[in-house]
């Protein structure tokens, strides 16, 4: 059995990902973050026991592809496909190569604080915090310094009068720069 996921699979699942049907669409999100999970535990494997696993890594157009995807499933109309989109973004972010989770970090940070988004924040937010909370330790600092340097534009939207919040984009808000800030302090001890 191959180590890696087929890439026709792969190819396959992306491109029901853009299906016009929302099961489609949910379902293939749903496979692939089955396949990922996979990819994920054999990686996991390898490194506790010390096997390599160079060819179990995704290709990097590969993982660009998975990642672009995903993050656009975040904006579906659906409720359900932008729900398995962001279970598929934790599960992600523990698969790609540190690149694609900045890339990832980069584009939900912007999607948080883009003022002509308030319908899909909560769903941003949520997928900020989901990346926060399972980034690995080995890509911890780097995404702390990335959103630390928006941590100021994060408390701004928290607190401005201007932009009405919904209760669960504010939690994530506050747990988010919760998360940055014991991380930080802890890095520095």
């Amino acid at each position: 059995m191959s180590s890696t996921p087929a890439p026709a699979t792969v190819s396959a699942l992306l491109k029901k990902a853009e299906h016009y049907d929302k099961d489609e669409r949910y379902m293939a999100t749903n496979d692939l973050m089955e396949i990922l999970k996979k990819h994920s535990a054999r990686d996991s494997i390898g490194a506790t026991t010390g096997i390599s696993t160079a060819t179990a890594t995704l290709d990097p157009a590969t993982e660009r592809r998975i990642c672009s995807t995903v993050l656009r499933l975040l904006h579906d109309k659906s409720n359900d496909v932008q729900a398995i989109a962001v279970k598929t973004l934790g599960v992600l972010l523990t698969t790609v190569k540190q690149e694609q989770v900045l890339e990832i970090n980069d584009s939900l940070t912007d999607q948080v604080l883009d003022v002509t988004k308030n319908d899909l924040r909560d769903v941003y937010a949520i997928g900020l915090r989901t990346l926060v909370k399972t980034t690995p330790q080995s890509m911890g600092n780097d995404v702390c310094n990335r959103l630390g340097k928006t941590f100021l534009a994060l408390l701004f939207l928290l607190f401005s009068v201007r932009l009405f919040l919904s209760v669960p984009s504010a939690i994530a808000g506050v747990e988010i720069i919760i998360i940055i800030i014991l991380y930080t302090m802890h890095s520095r001890t």
